[in-house]
């Protein structure tokens, strides 16, 4: 087991090129690819060993992991997962085959067993549920395919500024369509046994959420990444990290424990000392941008500051893909700010009404507990301009009705049916002069029909 080299002031005097603070496996895949760039690294854990989730622990005379389960895909050199594995291990670490039994979904009645490779995974399914195989196969073809379509989603993080707006949308589309969805609900459209699609979601512990809350596109990822079994790191989980930071430090980087991190000083564009990051939060602003964004949104509500410079600013904020896939729990784990933040960059990235509806709905919300609803008009209604009346849903027209715009535009959307009442007669009561005796016509020439 690696002896791991803690912290000492003398490294003050040192340069480096980076500094990462957490050696969880990003900063650590960070690190290594930096350092094979030439760029002097240095790693910094407030921990006492490194490396996150493929820490283990000794209880007696046995080894225990805390975070690694199984990896797919790695027993194939061909694979990007297993030449990312080479690349930043310097090609050190290997891996045992597991078990084509690689998973077993356990019942109070019985179990069901995932069997490697796909095939074999199909037809073992098939063999319990022998009315399905059609949906079986139906699934993992979807799986499949939506695991593809997160090609084009991680690509277009890399697309330059300029380019980012004219490709974004059409290389994530794909995506979306289904990531805008929860598991449940996609393999639903599947099949309606309610055994089956309990077995093909018993995944779920893998990646954290249950079926009725996880984006589809998280669960696909995972579920497809097994289906040619699982491996094990030899040697246990702890040999990724020491294999990787021993790269690192043959790079002339350092990765040092005991260093946890009190201040971050930004002036301008220039790191100057370092600053507490609360954990699990991903922003990238500078510090008196943060500090002053509160009172940025309020000044934005008093109209003294421009909404479009308000949303300039949460574009800045980074979050991770779990974030995003699945904002409408994780913002309830960020300040209101941040929440936000990461509302309005879901919001972006959506394109089905439903969900710029919900979306639009939360963040005018968070908004207007604050006491600075003014401060989402005019975006909002940007995000409405986009939906036609008739695609909204009713749990929402009223919603849309009184943030789309001004009065003209909402009779716009309304379609009229002289049959009946429509919402657009019942809205001209409102927004118009209407006289008493009109309102009675109207209701006796329906009762006539």
């Amino acid at each position: 087991m690696k002896k791991w080299v803690g912290y000492t002031s003398e490294v003050k005097n040192e340069v480096f090129d980076v500094i990462i603070i957490g050696s969880g496996m990003s900063g650590l895949t960070t690190a290594a690819l930096l350092a094979q760039h030439n760029y002097r690294v240095l790693v910094i854990e407030k921990h006492f060993k490194v490396g996150g989730f493929t820490h283990t622990f000794k209880r007696k005379q046995f080894e225990w992991d805390v975070g690694i389960h199984y990896i797919g895909e790695v027993h194939n050199k061909k694979t990007h997962t297993r030449k990312l594995f080479d690349r930043v291990t310097g090609d050190k670490l290997k891996w045992a085959k597991m078990d084509d039994n690689y998973d077993r979904i356990i019942f109070p009645d019985r179990y069901y067993d995932f069997i490697a490779p796909k095939e074999k995974f199909i037809e073992t399914l098939s063999a319990y549920f022998p009315d399905e195989e059609k949906n079986i196969r139906s699934y993992v073809k979807l799986l499949h395919m939506q695991a593809k379509s997160g090609k084009g989603f991680f690509a277009s993080k890399a697309l330059p500024k300029w380019l980012h707006p004219l490709l974004h949308k059409s290389m994530t589309k794909q995506f979306f369509k289904n990531a805008d969805k929860t598991t449940r609900e996609v393999i639903s459209g599947l099949t309606k046994n309610e055994k089956l699609l309990s077995v093909l979601t018993g995944q779920w512990g893998d990646y954290g959420l249950p079926p009725r809350r996880s984006s589809f596109a998280m669960h696909a990822m995972v579920a497809r990444h097994y289906l040619d079994g699982g491996n094990y790191p030899v040697g246990g989980s702890r040999m990724i990290a020491e294999y990787v930071t021993d790269l690192i430090e043959s790079l002339n980087g350092k990765v040092l424990v005991n260093a946890g991190v009190d201040e971050i000083i930004v002036k301008g564009k220039d790191v100057k000392s370092t600053y507490k990051i609360p954990y699990g939060k991903h922003i990238l602003v500078h510090e008196e941008d943060y500090e002053k964004i509160s009172l940025i949104e309020q000044a934005t509500h008093e109209n003294n500051y421009s909404e479009k410079e308000l949303f300039d600013l949460y574009r800045r904020f980074q979050f991770n893909l779990n974030q995003l896939l699945n904002v409408k729990e994780t913002y309830k784990l960020l300040t209101p700010s941040e929440g936000r933040a990461l509302i309005y960059q879901r919001l972006l990235l959506s394109e089905e009404p439903k969900n710029i509806l919900f979306l639009s709905s939360l963040l005018k919300d968070s908004f207007t507990k604050e006491n600075i609803g003014n401060a989402f008009n005019e975006e909002l209604k940007k995000f409405l301009r986009q939906i036609n009346f008739e695609d909204v849903p009713s749990n929402y027209s009223t919603f849309y009705s009184n943030n789309i715009d001004e009065k003209n535009e909402k009779k716009l959307n309304i379609k009229i049916n002289n049959k009946i009442i429509h919402q657009s007669k019942l809205l001209n009561y409102f927004i118009e002069d209407i006289t008493k005796e009109n309102i009675e016509k109207d209701l006796n020439d329906l009762l006539k029909k």
